[in-house]
């Protein structure tokens, strides 16, 4: 199976800082887990502003990261702020489980 990240662009970033990337990885953690959790919430209250907003941001948190599916799954999510609620449930399922991929995939750099 293909990895969710590519931490290429990330390590030339760092020049290979072990202790750098680490913590970039425990803010993405943070970050991206609070995303989610606002889009859950615009979701429910079907504010189509917020969901852009936090769409948008999980987005560039993930493509620097180099989990481009993940962005790729964002900037739709983001492109489709206006969808209807039975949509956004679908995108967020999908998100849910690219997400997942991604914190797996960073568990052995903590």
């Amino acid at each position: 199976m293909v990895s969710p990240i590519n931490l290429d662009n990330l390590h030339s970033m760092t020049d290979g800082n072990a202790e750098f990337e680490r913590e970039i990885f425990r803010l993405f953690l943070v970050s991206s887990r609070e995303a989610m959790a606002s889009l859950r919430l615009s979701c429910d209250q079907n504010n189509n502003e917020m969901w852009g907003k936090e769409a948008h941001a999980l987005k560039g948190i993930s493509l620097n990261l180099g989990a481009d599916a993940l962005g790729a799954l964002c900037k739709h999510a983001q492109e489709s702020a206006a969808a209807p609620q039975a949509d956004k449930e679908i995108m967020l399922a999908a998100l849910e489980h690219e997400l997942t991929r991604v914190h797996e995939a960073l568990q052995p750099f903590m």
